[in-house]
């Protein structure tokens, strides 16, 4: 699976969300404030891990995946107001999560740039959902972090066609 298969699925269960208004990747500080319509989800891009079987020439492959679902507040929000922010976006994270895990166990097929790619892959850890008030950028919102694993083997075969 490919950073570009995991990021188009992670944007389309965002694009359907009816609360949510746009999905952002890429570095936070890269996020036009100014522009963006918010909620948001936001998610850098994922680091990986590799662990090959020599045995029958395959590898697995570890996402370490980071969502956020964000609400931009006013300098002069009330206390009410940042809770109805925290409420919003967490059900909008929790949403987005369950669907994606869902997708990803009923092997959806997702397509970019004409590949199209089965996600299939198995949840292996999973961090509680945690919020974050207000960081000085009047930024309110939740985030999880967990990682999923690849279900099918990569064929390591083709190493011997792609170095001279």
């Amino acid at each position: 699976m490919r950073y570009q298969t995991i990021l188009q699925a992670v944007k389309e269960v965002a694009d359907s969300h009816k609360a949510n208004q746009s999905f952002v990747t890429g570095l936070e500080s890269d996020i036009d404030v100014e522009n963006a319509q918010y909620p948001l989800i936001f998610m850098p891009p994922p680091s990986f891990e590799e662990s090959e079987n020599t045995q029958s020439l395959s590898s697995n492959t570890i996402w370490n995946l980071h969502i956020e679902s964000q609400e931009l507040l006013s300098t002069e929000s009330t206390l009410q107001q940042k809770n109805e922010a925290l409420d919003r976006t967490r059900e909008i994270l929790r949403d987005v999560y369950f669907k994606l895990v869902l997708n990803g166990m009923d092997s959806e097929s997702i397509t970019f740039n004409n590949v199209t790619e089965v996600l299939d892959f198995t949840v292996t850890k999973s961090s509680p959902f945690s919020p974050f008030v207000d960081l000085g950028n009047n930024m309110t919102g939740w985030f999880v972090d967990f990682s999923i694993q690849e279900n099918n083997n990569n064929d390591l075969c083709n190493l011997s066609d792609v170095f001279a």
